[in-house]
């Protein structure tokens, strides 16, 4: 259930930043998308090899790479607000509202157990990583 969690608080976050490109919203569910994948981070290390929803599972590997992944995201939202500091509003929501999504979408590959759920978040992560190419719209 922790892990229908965190997909549905991303995808509403990601979702509330493209409808309102505030940059204090923004930063403010930002930071909630670190938080809640550090929490689902160290509540993966309490439930080796169980399993949340049908198609993933929390085995060591994992838990391991989610666990690396929660420690440089906070990084990379720290260095997104700095990078994206001097954009419009829009800009400022299209970056990071691609950034949660991708950080979402490589969870989801991580904890995948099925091959379909994993080609399916690895095709949802590029189609993330786009949106972070294409918020400049420069060459």
């Amino acid at each position: 259930m922790t892990l229908l969690i965190f997909f549905i608080l991303t995808a509403v976050s990601a979702a509330l930043i493209l409808i309102v490109p505030n940059k204090m919203l923004t930063r403010s569910l930002t930071a909630v998308s670190g938080i809640s994948l550090a929490a689902l981070a160290v509540q993966s290390w309490f439930r080796p090899g169980e399993s949340d929803l049908f198609y993933f599972i929390y085995d060591s590997p994992a838990v391991l790479f989610l666990s690396v992944l929660a420690v440089i995201y906070p990084a990379v939202i720290i260095h997104g607000f700095i990078y994206s500091s001097k954009d419009d509003n829009r800009k400022h929501s299209i970056y990071h509202a691609s950034l949660i999504i991708l950080a979402a979408c490589i969870s989801g590959a991580y904890l995948s157990s099925n091959l379909a759920a994993l080609w399916i978040f690895a095709e949802a992560a590029t189609l993330a990583v786009a949106g972070l190419i294409y918020h400049d719209r420069t060459a």
